[in-house]
């Protein structure tokens, strides 16, 4: 795909990175570093001093112009091209529908710059006939390549879903997680190696994780096809293809001999990043050492990433079989050597008894075979929901947090570290305002809140803040009027250019969102594509869900989320950042207060089915509100007025503990 974008809802980056050939027109040849990225055109790093080498990138100057969908449609007879979802400095890839197949396809086209050279065009052709032969679970595939007025045109697999790099934004995966997707990812690269099809290019951007959390390797534009007996491949150059951080050295120096090894080099380092939320430097910390994960892989890591390809794993699969061992077989605990040497003194001391006192005669009984454990689950809808795990009983954020006043309506980041509320405590704009704090790691407390300002927060009141997943964002409810609206609550948005910088001026969503009544407790999926919130009806609350295609778009007509019984007592409704699990408070005749429940989401049309109270440990005769939930599922943030809190409405916080056995 071009420029690190593939067929799905995924907004693309920059598009910096080109195939081409040396000397090529409105090119200028950098060499990025490989510790801190900067791009120098000769010599050392100038910030970090690193030798560069040669590790090259192509940075183009030239900015391909992509048709309108209305016009390029006009081109395909079996297509309808619906919206451009990617663009780079050389081609465009569109979301279209195959009509007589009646299917969703991505559609990527080259500039006609490109395909003007006859000599690029028979090697496309012939390399994308290559990757059209591929076909594996785990890879995204080919179902027509060709060339259409000026344009040369791949039709492929579109699959709805958010990039590796998009969930690595939210924070590091659970370690389950990254060896159960590990294995996919290699067995896909074997597949592709054992038919002589290099990726070149493995990187987190190129990693679909689809709606059913399975990986799918995307973007085979700088694969190279090394029994290609017609001539150098596509892609083949004398500077360093792929992304620079995750290119191996002998790729840097030589991209035409590079084997299937520089791919395995490639997937140590995302394996590490995986792990750690950090790309490996020249001198990593080992995993374990940096997060606490097994000590095993770090040594796959390190085994992948070594310098000379000889020494690597010399296939994907050697690869994926040693992180399928660690994930199926426990990890033994680490003896000191003191401990060791004593046990090996007891040891020798008790078989020495033995060995007099046993008659001769005496077989041993075989040692029976104990089955290995098959590997714990740790997702996070499983430990919000397992018998196994419990919750804590209930903390107060205390009073560097709460006030003697309302702190309401929490919203947690994935990662746990940012912490936004609503709170009327004094310094207010309005009735009530939005508020953020920080911390640096889980466990230290957060620092003191910081009113969003003047510029975010109303005279009228504003409420339920909710960030996007790449923080550039905010969705939250507001009492404020305007033109189209009494003074009721709806949802409002504002953004920003970049994390740290100013919000601008809040914009109200529109009637497709929200209308005269009360819309509250915004919630945006992780792709941005979805808007969940609660609207107050004449016959009560009602879960709202709004769509869209694309994040430069508008919200469509919201319509009810799920069945009736989002009518009995729900009340504020928020869902796990990986959209499985939802959390709300909700009235119950058979107890007092207001109560947390939280259920799996397995059927959009009846989301509410099975709820699963918090229990007496964290429900109490009060009223508890707003549930939240980290990315790893393991603490929910939520609102209280229990009297024991420190003001009117107070933060706390519960966490999932493994039960003891």
């Amino acid at each position: 795909m071009i420029g690190g974008t593939h067929g799905a809802h995924v907004r693309p980056t920059r598009f910096t990175e080109l195939i081409t050939h040396e000397g090529e027109a409105r090119m200028t040849l950098a060499r990025t570093c490989p510790a801190c990225g900067v791009a120098v055109l000769e010599g050392n790093c100038p910030r970090c001093r690193v030798p560069l080498g040669m590790q090259a990138t192509i940075i183009s100057t030239y900015q391909f112009q992509p048709p309108l969908p209305r016009d390029l449609g006009k081109l395909f007879t079996d297509l309808e091209v619906l919206e451009l979802i990617g663009q780079g400095g050389m081609g465009a890839v569109y979301r279209a529908e195959q009509t007589k197949l009646e299917r969703t396809v991505a559609l990527k086209i080259l500039s006609s710059e490109r395909a003007s050279d006859p000599e690029f065009t028979a090697r496309f052709l012939r390399e994308a006939r290559a990757l059209a032969k591929l076909s594996h679970p785990h890879i995204i595939g080919v179902h027509d390549v060709g060339r259409v007025a000026d344009y040369l045109y791949i039709v492929m697999e579109f699959a709805d879903g958010a990039s590796l790099r998009q969930l690595l934004n939210l924070g590091r995966l659970a370690p389950s997680e990254a060896v159960r997707l590990l294995p996919q990812i290699a067995a896909a690269l074997q597949y592709a190696h054992d038919r002589g099809v290099i990726h070149r290019d493995i990187k987190p951007e190129n990693i679909l994780i689809d709606q059913y959390r399975n990986a799918k390797i995307a973007d085979f534009g700088l694969a190279k096809v090394i029994h290609d007996n017609a001539g150098s491949s596509l892609t083949v150059s004398n500077v360093g293809m792929g992304t620079a951080r995750y290119v191996a050295p002998e790729q840097s120096a030589n991209s035409a001999g590079v084997d299937h090894r520089a791919d395995v080099y490639s997937l140590g380092v995302m394996l590490y990043e995986m792990l750690t939320g950090e790309v490996p430097t020249p001198q990593f910390k080992p995993a374990s050492e940096r997060v606490g994960t097994d000590p095993r892989l770090d040594r796959v890591v390190e085994r992948s990433v070594r310098r000379d390809p000889a020494e690597r794993y010399q296939t994907a699969d050697e690869m994926k079989r040693d992180v399928e061992r660690i994930a199926t077989t426990p990890a033994r605990k680490r003896v000191g050597l003191l401990a060791f040497i004593a046990f090996i003194a007891i040891a020798l001391a008790i078989g020495g008894v033995y060995l007099v006192t046993q008659p001769a005669s005496v077989t041993r009984a075989p040692t029976p075979t104990v089955p290995t454990p098959l590997p714990e689950d740790l997702s996070p809808v499983t430990i919000m929901t397992s018998p196994d795990w419990s919750w804590t009983t209930p903390e107060n954020l205390g009073p560097d947090v709460n006030t003697e006043d309302e702190d309401q309506s929490p919203f947690i980041t994935p990662d746990g570290l940012t912490l936004m509320f609503a709170s009327n405590r004094p310094g207010t704009q309005g009735e009530m305002d939005l508020y953020e704090c920080q911390r640096k790691s889980i466990g230290e407390p957060f620092t003191t809140p910081i009113n969003l300002g003047p510029v975010v927060n109303g005279p009228h009141g504003d409420d339920s803040p909710c960030l996007s997943a790449n923080r550039l964002t905010l969705y939250f409810a507001s009492l404020r009027p305007d033109d189209t609206a009494d003074k009721n609550s709806n949802i409002w948005m504002t953004r920003r250019k970049a994390v740290g910088a100013p919000w601008e001026a809040p914009q109200r969503l529109g009637p497709e969102v929200n209308t005269r009544l009360h819309e509250y407790r915004p919630w945006i999926s992780t792709d941005g594509l979805t808007l969940t919130f609660t609207a107050l009806r004449p016959k009560g609350n009602l879960i709202m869900v709004s769509r869209r295609k694309s994040v430069n778009e508008s919200f469509g007509q919201a319509v009810p989320f799920g069945n009736d019984q989002n009518s009995h007592g729900v009340g504020v409704v928020s869902l796990s950042p990986d959209g499985q699990v939802v959390l709300c408070n909700r009235l119950n005749a058979r107890f007092p207060g207001n109560l947390l429940w939280l259920g799996r989401f397995t059927d959009p049309n009846a989301p509410f089915r099975n709820l699963l109270s918090f229990g007496e440990v964290v429900n109490s005769s009060d009223i508890d509100t707003g549930p939240v939930v980290t990315g790893d599922g393991r603490t929910v943030f939520f609102a209280s007025n229990r009297p024991d809190g420190v003001g009117n409405y107070d933060l706390w916080l519960t966490q999932r503990v493994k039960k003891a056995k």
